[in-house]
């Protein structure tokens, strides 16, 4: 037996006991690779420890060789020992593992330790693969399920296309087959708007969105609760913006202009803030009014008002109502009663209702019989009412001083709450009189100042902006926290004339999208919505970044608030104003998007996009307009060639506030895009109808040139365009002196050069070589060889860039006519005019080669070497 036996048998052994002996821990790349070969099955063996120390001694201890033991045994086996045990020991000396490729064996304390680590390892692994797996799944599931709910929506969406409308009397093909009810009826209030418009007539668009609105809820399936919010919310508008006693849109009393409020509201002036905020203030009182009368109908015995009550009364019988007991008894904590009537309670009811001419007359009534407390209230409430709501200093110090001593320890919270409002005290001191939302706010309106006096040091002066940081501070989680009732949040922003972050925020909601739009266009039609124009939005965004290191720091921390409160793509902070902007003609341009397939509905768009103030952002929304949907001839007219009548667009109809030139300028920036994207007969067109005569030749020429250099796909089409606008253009004088004579005389060539090129790819050279001699751009004689020259120096690049192939063409022509004339003249021996005609056509192409050389043409190899070959074959 050798030693490669000897080795080979141990090796087998080795094989024999990898069962009871645990497999040594691989690198990780390792049992990843393994893990995804073949599915794991493991299975864990408990042993005491005992076993494990004897078997981690086991395999952890190096073996010893005894030289006695194996001398013996080899020597009985009939081996040589002493040469079996020196090869041995340098098989001992060497590294096993790099010797036979082995995994490297990690020394711990046991290798069944190891074991269970490579366990550990290979479970994590696969379920690292599981997770995979089920991510793939659950994606495939996502994205199968967001394609089939988009295929839902597009068929909907074609079905509804396909639905016809009943139709309706002003312009009545722009409402037909409506995708919605919202569209018909809305629109058809902002086609009666610009209506107004182009009378130069005010026109009250509050109300007749709120007319609008009561239609649409007649007609939709909006709950009664959802209605009468809406409802309100367009009354609230109205008493904001002061639009009162209009009957269908038409003003009965007070006219308000459109843009009324732009400058004033975009200058922050602060008489426009607190006409908002009275008109607010009106709108919660009246409120509250309403629903004091309710509680009186539904609770008439308990109230006991009778006959047709005055405010007083009914307040007493709403008191009655909310705090008398069974016993006629009432709360122990209200002080100060006059004839058995609690005076605080009707002050603050009364102050609620907005009824201040109440108060004053109810005070002076009782001043006789009242406590001081009262009378004192009476002198302070005087002035409140005659200073607008402002005390003198000596009387507000007065108040205070009592507030603070006295009243704010009082236990009547009605007390409390009447002098606060009126001195304006304490903002942070609520109670829980205020127990709705709307107590809330109108608490908090009656409580703003801008008075910068002396009396800042006794207490904080409240603001709007301070108002409108605590709004969005609380944000929608607190209005609406279970994200069901956004029009509460929308009514909270509105009131505190956060008019663009109430219709970015209302915006979000599918269900309400159309009135929000709609209550954009009402703020901005009065100029109460700030906007940037979308031609300016990256000026905007760049503010925004600007205003990280150099801001003014309260528009910053309002337009931080807002992020975090309203996520929507209409709002932008406008650096250059220090104002929060909304992207109004952006959201106009999404909103259109929504109702008009491609070709319908285009009258309806463009009353919306005329909505618009800015002239450039209205010049490119209408651009886009076309460009999607092509109508070019409807929306901004034709020309008709066979009756030469110009019949103008629905813009001329519809623009009527704009001046020719402005829609000129609105076609010409349309025309521009066509050209761009490739489409240069619609540009032709488009440049054409819009009189700018000068760029539709220059394009023609452009096109005309490529058709000729056969680098243009273009068909006849813009070939008979360009015929007719010839014809059209030289029989007027007026459009012909439009053009400068190098471009209409270029023009002219270019067409005559089309029919040139045609004639010679049919055949017809004859023909073909008539019109570039009437052309007189080749001297086919010599004594037009200083003609040409200079009528050469004038040629546009239109037709120099194409000179070459007219040469080549030309001499082309001379050749074809030369080679066969020259095969007839051979039959005719005796004809002297062949002859004549062989050498004219001889000279022509020599004069042509002349021509080649002097003029400043670079004439291609190609081109040139075809020239030299057929000149030298017709001498």
């Amino acid at each position: 037996m050798d030693f490669q036996n000897l080795l080979q048998k141990a090796q087998n052994l080795n094989s024999f006991q990898e069962k009871s002996i645990p497999k040594l821990q691989k690198p990780i790349n390792q049992v990843n690779v393994q893990s995804r070969k073949e599915p794991i099955e493991i299975e864990i063996e408990i042993e005491t420890e005992k076993e494990k120390e004897t078997e981690s001694k086991i395999i952890t201890e190096k073996p010893k060789l005894n030289s006695n033991k194996v001398r013996n045994f080899l020597s009985k086996a009939g081996f040589e020992s002493d040469k079996f045990i020196r090869e041995l020991s340098k098989f001992q000396s060497k590294n096993i593992n790099q010797e036979f490729n082995l995994d490297p064996i990690i020394q711990t304390k046991s290798d069944l330790n190891v074991h269970f680590k490579n366990i550990h390892e290979t479970i994590i692994l696969k379920s690292i693969e599981e997770t995979i797996q089920k991510t793939i799944s659950k994606s495939s599931e996502y994205c199968f399920q967001t394609a089939q709910d988009e295929w839902e929506s597009s068929k909907n969406s074609i079905l509804e296309k396909e639905l016809k409308l009943n139709q309706m009397d002003y312009f009545q093909d722009s409402i037909q087959n409506s995708q919605s009810k919202d569209i018909q009826i809305f629109s058809q209030a902002i086609i009666n708007l610009n209506f107004y418009r182009n009378k130069k007539q005010p026109y009250g668009i509050i109300n007749v969105f709120q007319s609008a609105q009561n239609q649409l809820s007649a007609l939709s399936d909006l709950s009664e609760k959802k209605i009468i919010e809406l409802n309100d919310i367009w009354e609230l508008l109205a008493c904001i913006i002061s639009e009162k006693d209009v009957k269908d849109g038409i003003f009965q009393n007070k006219t308000l202009q459109e843009q009324h409020y732009l400058i004033d509201y975009q200058e922050k002036n602060s008489n426009i803030s607190k006409t908002f905020i009275r008109g607010a203030l009106d709108f919660l009182e009246s409120q509250y009014t309403k629903f004091i009368r309710n509680q009186i109908q539904k609770n008439p015995r308990k109230a006991k008002v009778g006959g047709v009550p005055g405010i007083i009364s009914l307040i007493y019988g709403f008191l009655n109502i909310q705090f008398k007991t069974s016993e006629d008894h009432w709360p122990s904590n209200f002080v100060d009663f006059v004839d058995g009537i609690p005076v605080w309670p009707i002050i603050y009811y009364l102050l609620r209702c907005g009824e201040l001419e109440s108060i004053l007359k109810f005070l002076i009534d009782i001043k006789d019989v009242a406590s001081n407390d009262v009378v004192q209230f009476l002198v302070y409430f005087k002035e409140y009412i005659e200073n607008d709501g402002i005390l003198s200093e000596y009387l507000w110090t007065r108040l205070f001083h009592q507030y603070r001593n006295i009243v704010h320890t009082c236990d009547d919270p009605y007390k409390q709450i009447v002098f606060n409002i009126i001195g304006k005290c304490d903002i942070h001191s609520m109670t829980s009189i205020l127990n709705s939302l709307e107590d809330y706010i109108w608490f908090m309106l009656l409580m703003i100042q801008d008075d910068k006096s002396n009396r800042t040091a006794l207490n904080e002066i409240f603001t709007l902006e301070k108002l409108q940081e605590n709004i969005l501070e609380y944000g929608e989680k607190h209005f609406n926290p279970t994200g069901k009732k956004p029009l509460q949040f929308f009514r909270i922003l509105l009131l505190s004339q956060l008019f663009e972050c109430a219709v970015a925020y209302l915006i979000q909601y599918s269900e309400y999208y159309y009135e929000a739009v709609h209550f954009a266009i009402a703020l901005y039609y009065y100029g109460i919505l700030n906007y940037l124009p979308i031609q300016k939005k990256e000026i905007g965004y760049k503010n925004i970044q600007q205003t990280k290191t150099n801001p003014k720091q309260k528009i910053k921390k309002l337009w931080n608030l807002i992020q975090v409160s309203i996520d929507n793509d209409f709002l932008v902070l406008n650096q250059e104003k220090n104002i929060i902007s909304f992207m109004f003609s952006q959201m106009i341009k999404s909103y259109i998007h929504r109702f008009y397939p491609k070709e319908d509905h285009l009258d309806i768009s463009l009353n919306y996009l005329n909505i618009i103030r800015d002239k450039q952002d209205l010049y490119y929304a209408v651009k886009d307009l076309v460009l999607e949907t092509h109508q070019i001839d409807y929306i901004f007219g034709k020309v008709d060639d066979d009756q030469d009548n110009r019949e103008e667009g629905i813009v001329f109809q519809i623009f009527q506030n704009l001046e020719m030139e402005e829609i000129q300028e609105m076609m010409k920036i349309t025309a521009i895009q066509f050209e761009e994207n490739g489409l240069y007969e619609e540009a032709i067109r488009i440049y054409d109808f819009a009189n700018f005569n000068q760029k539709a030749i220059d394009l023609l020429n452009q096109r005309l040139s490529r058709i000729i250099g056969g680098d243009s796909k273009e068909n006849e089409s813009l070939i008979e365009l360009a015929q007719s606008i010839r014809i059209r253009y030289q029989s007027s004088s007026i459009l012909w002196n439009n053009v400068n004579p190098e471009s209409s005389e270029n023009f002219v060539i270019l067409l005559y050069l089309i029919d040139f090129f045609y004639l010679y790819s049919i055949g017809e050279f004859g023909e073909a070589l008539s019109i570039i001699e009437n052309l007189k751009l080749v001297p086919f004689d010599s004594s037009q060889m200083n003609e040409c020259m200079i009528r050469f120096a004038s040629l546009g690049n239109s037709i120099k860039k194409i000179f070459s192939q007219i040469l080549l063409v030309s001499m082309t022509i001379l050749f074809k006519i030369f080679e066969s004339n020259q095969i007839e003249f051979t039959n005719d021996l005796f004809d002297g005019g062949q002859i004549r005609y062989l050498n004219e056509l001889k000279s022509k192409a020599s004069n042509l080669m002349k021509f080649c050389g002097i003029i400043p043409l670079r004439i291609p190899e190609n081109i040139n070497s075809k020239l030299v070959k057929m000149s030298v074959m017709m001498k």
